[in-house]
């Protein structure tokens, strides 16, 4: 019988979600006939509700055991209406962000009134106005979605972790469901990978882009390497090496992507926490790449940068000149509407317009520079805002030095501010995915802080 008010809730929550994605299913049904795989995806999206029912926390985890390897099936369920991709991993987006908020009608205390919150509710706010005149409506409401989602794997941890042996459980379920996604890499370098014109061959594995795989790989470098450096679980010597010998695999794979802003990401999280707390990571840091740079692929992506490019309209350009020359020419569009910009999602489709090198829609290659350019100053300095709520809160745990917290937090600080550096050249909110795994991660360092502080007087490895 089902009598707790977490049964009852689960039951309403899945009775409202049922009704809302009948709904969709009226209307976008029509036009998903004929894709055979959405028709498929239907019965299957229908026992993943069924789950939530029985325990929205086994839902969570195998949602995080599978999201990472199922991009390419979800692709073949898309359809085109209004100019816009829309397929079953929009129904799956529309169920984490109705059971985090669900969570916060049933227990908003945990998060009313912390800034991390606000921060976010601020940006969605000043993103959800833009919409309303964006050129590219469609395209707006769909990447509000995905903001949205976001968010919702952000929060869900403040809701999930109640003491910190549910922390440690939860970075158990992140790390054991690295292991696909990085066999399925694996067997794609073995396989020879995909050639692409712009950078040769490259792996992606099971996400539809090596940059996608690349930045995923990085989140679980740090994963391990927090793993290994806070003393939370219990390692052997064996099972440390095991560690350490996986994170040089995801080394290999990640330098197999090609994805360069992927690799100074990477790179921060190691030198800034050589700054912040053992120096030889300083040096580590130093010598790896020197290291690195006798392979010849590496060099050749490298020097892409600084090589002479394809000629453009007449033009010779390189691939770091062919940004600076996009993002100069969004510059006199951007000053004349700077404080709520073009709209969300806008800046491919008038990139026609003010770019002259390309006929076809361009990414931005720079999340803060599109955000400018979309939702003006005030999206942007709320977008910031939300990553200085972040860094300040886990750099307040670095200072404080109890035990192996301050170890904790300067290897996720670090790791942020890798993060943060790979945004200004890379479409970031595009890559749904590892978004997923990323803010949950953040949010589960975040609500530890909450627990450290409960345990403040017995902070130290006996409360794992």
């Amino acid at each position: 019988m089902l009598n707790s008010l977490e049964d009852k809730t689960n039951i309403l929550l899945s009775v409202i979600l049922g009704i809302l994605c009948g709904l969709v299913l009226m209307v976008f049904l029509p036009f998903a006939t004929t894709n055979i795989y959405f028709i498929i995806a239907v019965p299957i999206i229908c026992l993943f509700f069924i789950l939530m029912i029985v325990s929205v926390k086994s839902m969570l985890i195998v949602l995080l055991f599978v999201r990472a390897l199922i991009d390419p099936l979800l692709n073949v369920t898309k359809f085109d209406i209004l100019a816009e991709d829309v397929g079953a991993g929009g129904v799956i987006n529309l169920a984490v962000i109705i059971i985090a908020i669900s969570y916060l009608i049933r227990n908003p205390k945990r998060l009313l009134g912390d800034n991390f919150l606000k921060s976010w509710i601020i940006f969605l706010f000043i993103c959800s106005i833009t919409v309303i005149f964006s050129p590219v409506p469609s395209r707006s409401i769909k990447l509000i979605f995905n903001l949205v989602s976001y968010m919702s794997m952000a929060v869900l941890p403040f809701f999930l972790i109640n003491n910190l042996d549910d922390k440690k459980f939860w970075l158990k379920i992140l790390f054991f469901s690295s292991l696909l996604p990085s066999v399925f890499a694996n067997l794609d370098l073995l396989r020879g990978g995909e050639f692409y014109i712009d950078a040769g061959i490259r792996i992606k594995g099971t996400f539809m882009h090596p940059n996608i795989l690349s930045f995923y790989l990085v989140l679980i470098v740090a994963l391990i390497f927090y793993m290994i450096k806070s003393n939370i679980f219990p390692l052997t010597k064996f099972r440390k090496s095991m560690l350490w010998i996986y994170m040089v695999n995801l080394f290999v794979l990640i330098v197999a992507t090609k994805t360069r802003s992927a690799w100074i990401s990477c790179w921060g999280l190691f030198f800034v926490y050589g700054l912040l707390k053992e120096k030889k990571y300083i040096i580590y840091s130093i010598v790896l790449p020197v290291i690195l740079f006798l392979n010849s692929a590496i060099i050749s992506r490298t020097r892409d940068i600084f090589s002479e490019g394809n000629i453009l309209r007449g033009e010779r350009l390189n691939s770091f000149e062919w940004r600076i020359k996009l993002w100069k020419s969004s510059f006199p569009w951007i000053k004349m509407r700077p404080i709520l910009g073009y709209g969300l999602g806008s800046f491919g489709d008038l990139s026609r317009n003010f770019f002259p090198l390309e006929d076809k829609a361009v990414a931005s290659h720079n999340i803060y520079l599109e955000l400018l350019f979309e939702t003006g100053m005030a999206g942007l300095l709320s977008y910031i805002v939300i990553y200085l709520n972040i860094l300040k809160s886990f750099y307040s745990w670095i200072k404080k030095g109890i035990n192996n917290i301050s170890v904790e937090y300067a290897i996720i600080f670090s790791y942020v501010i890798g993060h943060i550096i790979a945004c200004f050249s890379d479409n970031m909110f595009y890559y749904l995915a590892f978004n997923w795994y990323f803010w949950f991660f953040v949010g589960i360092m975040l609500r530890s802080m909450f627990l450290y502080g409960k345990n403040n007087d017995n902070c130290n490895n006996s409360i794992f």
